[in-house]
């Protein structure tokens, strides 16, 4: 296939009288004249999630021109066959896109736009590079270990588990301390945004910022993370949600008054697996003063309760013991529910979310809510016999 130029214009819509474009250029050898390329544009808060996607077509010049309304600061995805990469852009950049080797296309860095800083292009290309050597190694170690050669098995794992300790977080944590760029801004609300409500980072972080960056597409997400955090610290009125369940119920929080209200958003990972039974526990002795709301994706609720003994995913079939009966399930990307996730910011499994009775945040975090859960339904136990 021929290697061919395609240019993109990407309109950001700034007002409903005015647009200003984003201009995308991307080279790549895999690409030719009528081939259909797909631009997704990205949720800002849910990392796999799509808003929208559009669709473009190189002519016979391998050229593409499409107009389209997005974000003045958006996450985007650019689809060539079945590679794509992520990357960000705002309204009025240019950005360049090279694809030598489709196959490795996650981890190609722009130039233009954002990248045109150089501490965030030198991160973002070092990290680029140590994911794609990391998975490498990764690729290595299972096809020794699928053809049955335990040493070079072994030695990649080795080596695999030595490029663990040797990731490049130092290196992110000092570039989201930047006020002065939107994607670390973006990159800090995301990264922090679930940790420890109750402190004042977000607050320190804010105050940093001049007036034209907390204006901001990436500024004013921050700000909408930290509104987040800020209603979510201990004795903050919980905001109000309304949800629809699996079994077609609504169920809104201000409903609830006079019950301890327990959020827990899981998903398919260890935490979930090492704390799911406290839930249970919890549920079943103190379901008389305590509402149980379990949340996940639509594929995560099928693929567990869909488990069986044919099924190879052991850790599937632990987790089926979160499908009862006798509480809520909610489905979060399902009717109106996906606002409950942005309000309590569910960012990461589990998140669990323990309300009083009277409509208050008693405590927003990880598994470890369960436990002060267990207290504080054991001490109203003893002062509110039925």
């Amino acid at each position: 296939m021929r290697k061919v130029l395609i240019l993109v214009l990407l309109s950001v819509c700034i007002s409903v009288s005015s647009q200003t474009p984003v201009t995308i250029n991307v080279e790549s050898p895999d690409i030719s004249a009528g081939d259909t390329l797909k631009v997704d544009h990205m949720s800002l808060f849910h990392y796999h999630g799509v808003d929208k996607t559009s669709l473009f077509v190189a002519d016979e010049n391998g050229k593409a021109t499409i107009h389209d309304a997005i974000g003045s600061f958006s996450r985007l995805r650019l689809n060539i066959g079945n590679n794509n990469m992520t990357f960000f852009a705002d309204a009025g950049q240019t950005i360049n896109i090279k694809v030598d080797y489709p196959q490795d296309m996650e981890y190609v860095t722009p130039t233009g736009g954002f990248y045109d800083d150089p501490d965030y292009y030198d991160y973002i290309s070092n990290h680029n590079t140590f994911i794609c050597n990391k998975n490498n190694v990764f690729n290595k170690f299972q096809f020794f270990a699928g053809i049955g050669a335990n040493d070079s098995a072994q030695h990649y794992m080795s080596l695999y588990n030595s490029l663990n300790g040797k990731d490049d977080s130092k290196r992110q944590m000092e570039f989201m301390k930047r006020t002065d760029n939107q994607v670390a801004l973006y990159m800090f609300a995301n990264e922090m945004g679930m940790d420890y409500v109750e402190k004042k980072n977000f607050e320190k972080q804010w105050k940093k910022m001049d007036e034209e960056i907390k204006a901001s597409g990436a500024g004013q997400y921050f700000k909408q993370i930290m509104d987040a955090r800020q209603s979510l610290r201990p004795g903050a009125q919980a905001r109000n949600f309304s949800v629809i369940d699996t079994e077609d119920n609504r169920i809104e929080l201000d409903n609830l008054k006079g019950r301890f209200v327990l959020l827990y958003y899981w998903g398919v990972c260890g935490y979930v697996l090492q704390s799911w039974s406290g839930l249970v526990d919890l549920h079943e002795k103190y379901g008389n003063s305590l509402t149980t709301i379990a949340l996940t994706k639509e594929s995560t609720f099928s693929q567990v309760s869909s488990y069986n003994e044919h099924n190879t995913d052991a850790l599937l079939l632990p987790l089926k013991g979160l499908i009862r009966e006798d509480w809520t399930n909610v489905l979060t990307d399902k009717h109106d529910n996906a606002q409950i996730e942005e309000d309590y910011l569910m960012m990461a499994t589990p998140c669990v979310v323990l309300i009083s009775p009277k409509g208050r945040i008693i405590k927003h975090g990880y598994a470890n809510v369960l436990k002060t859960a267990k207290t504080r339904l054991w001490l109203y136990s003893l002062f509110h016999h039925k």
